[in-house]
């Protein structure tokens, strides 16, 4: 039975979040012309046709700022309205200085005055509205959720839905299997029966079960009736994807991996994805180009031997070894004493080198590796064959990374920054997996805003990294509690 899950529907509500802001800012300009040329349908017309490039862009550029100021984002919905309308005011400010920047210099997209006067202040004041809205909708409503537990591994994950922050969910009991009694102090609501006869009467929104559970064929049975008529069927695994955007590998198997591999769609890995780096790798070279120069430059201003480029062996799809181009940013003689992990005050680094990484200027020359399509522009980033070696024999499904192409950026680099040991790099392979499974258009497009977004605030944060981490030590605990029901007492012995 295929499990339901939100990754998707998160996707797809920030995409209406983001479309309905487009849409507000659009049509209130083309209300506002209608208002300012109303009884001449021919100047109206004229002017609508006049003015769509620059609304167009002037949109995507409202909604890029809002991404990176995470008003779309899971976090960005439990934000204080008063700081949500200061950062729609301030994406609001920059759609309208792209609309006369795009003006000034093609002066047919040039809106009026008068239009403009007509237009901003409604679009504000919708916009608006449009987010109280998102607020108050999402946090206030709460779904039911109940657990189903057959055995006492069962119980492990209760626990653990039980010590986790739920998004939108309120935990309110279990279904036992009949026969079970549940150790853990949680309300029964009865046996997995109970839920299907209740379905009518005591809705649950969503019922959570375990692998365990599904192998047993009524249980399974009644939780396939539950799905179709309307509940919501989820396993921890989609719970900890939906909480914490990756998957913690103490929860995973080849099962798992299975049905993550069949997820994405492989027309676009194949076809469209490769189109879209062939044609954003040429856009991007041209417009990167002067600052490529100038980080060139700097390096060779900066002194030292070893030229302005550095050429690396990588590992790609399938392990296919590569070389990555990037401007030079350590000393020549760098790996002297063998090849280690790059820290964060690593004293190799050049000045000159520890500027141009914090801004990822010396990334620009692997959009070469994009064109040539040893890389993506999104993807798990390329790791060294000694550090790959290592890494496999230390961290289980490793080497799942290198079953796609490599990455400029990847959801790993902007949810966790730069690790220079085992557990982070551990911690980057949870984040890669999510990637793996839920890769596709909309999410890669997020992750470029992310790269923006890291690019301007100097780095990505630990702090989904953290979660994940007290997620794996409640893990630890739960197995730990129901280890301890297991022991004998001394009385059992007797």
């Amino acid at each position: 039975m295929r499990l339901s899950t939100h990754q998707n529907h998160d996707r797809l509500s920030a995409v209406r979040r983001l479309a309905g802001d487009m849409v507000i800012w659009i049509v209130a300009f083309f209300v506002g012309a209608a208002i300012r040329f109303v009884g001449n349908p021919d100047r109206l017309h004229e002017a609508l046709l006049k003015y769509a490039p620059g609304l167009i862009l002037s949109s995507l550029g409202l909604v890029a700022v809002a991404y990176i100021c995470g008003l779309y984002s899971n976090y960005g919905t439990k934000m204080q309205l008063s700081r949500r309308l200061i950062l729609i005011t301030s994406s609001l400010f920059a759609a309208s200085l792209v609309l006369l920047v795009l003006g000034s210099i093609n002066l047919s997209w040039q809106v009026g005055r008068g239009v403009l006067l007509l237009s901003v202040v409604p679009a504000i004041v919708l916009i608006w509205i449009h987010h109280v809205i998102i607020h108050k909708v999402i946090n206030g409503f709460k779904e039911r959720a109940a657990v189903v537990i057959s055995s006492e591994d069962d119980e492990i994950e209760a626990q653990l839905l039980e010590a986790m922050d739920l998004r939108n969910c309120t935990l309110i009991g279990c279904y036992a299997r009949k026969g079970y009694v549940p150790k853990l102090n949680m309300k029964c609501l009865g046996s997995p029966e109970d839920a299907w006869k209740q379905a009518g009467t005591a809705p649950i929104d969503r019922i959570f079960c375990t692998t365990n559970s599904l192998k047993e064929p009524d249980i399974a049975l009644l939780l396939r009736k539950l799905r179709y008529s309307g509940t919501a069927i989820s396993s921890i695994a989609l719970v900890c994807e939906e909480n914490y955007q990756a998957i913690p590998l103490d929860i995973i198997d080849d099962e798992w991996l299975l049905h993550a591999c069949a997820q994405p769609d492989h027309m676009y890995i194949a076809k469209i994805k490769r189109l879209a780096d062939i044609l954003v790798s040429i856009s991007l070279g041209i417009i990167l180009l002067p600052l490529l120069l100038v980080g060139a430059l700097l390096v060779k201003l900066s002194g030292g031997s070893g030229g302005i480029l550095y050429r690396q062996e990588r590992l790609g799809r399938f392990g296919r070894p590569f070389e990555v181009i990037k401007l030079r940013t350590m000393v020549a003689d760098a790996e002297a004493a063998g090849a280690r992990w790059s820290t964060k005050n690593d004293p190799r680094v050049t000045p000159i080198g520890r500027f141009l990484r914090k801004f990822r200027i010396d990334e620009i020359p692997q959009l070469w590796n994009i064109l040539r399509g040893d890389m993506s522009f999104v993807g798990p980033r390329p790791e060294r064959k000694e550090f790959a070696d290592k890494l496999s024999e230390e961290i289980p499904y490793f080497s799942e990374r290198l079953l796609i192409l490599p990455g400029l950026t990847g959801w790993a680099q902007v949810c966790y920054p730069y690790g220079s040991t085992v557990e982070d790099a551990r911690r980057k392979l949870e984040f890669d997996l999510y990637y793996l499974k839920n890769m596709g258009l909309v999410m890669d497009l997020f992750v470029l805003l992310d790269t923006i977004k890291i690019v301007i605030m100097g780095g990505a944060s630990r702090r989904r990294g953290d979660r994940l981490a007290e997620f794996e030590d409640k893990l630890k605990d739960a197995r730990e509690k129901v280890r301890t029901m297991r022991r004998p007492t001394f009385l059992d012995a007797g």
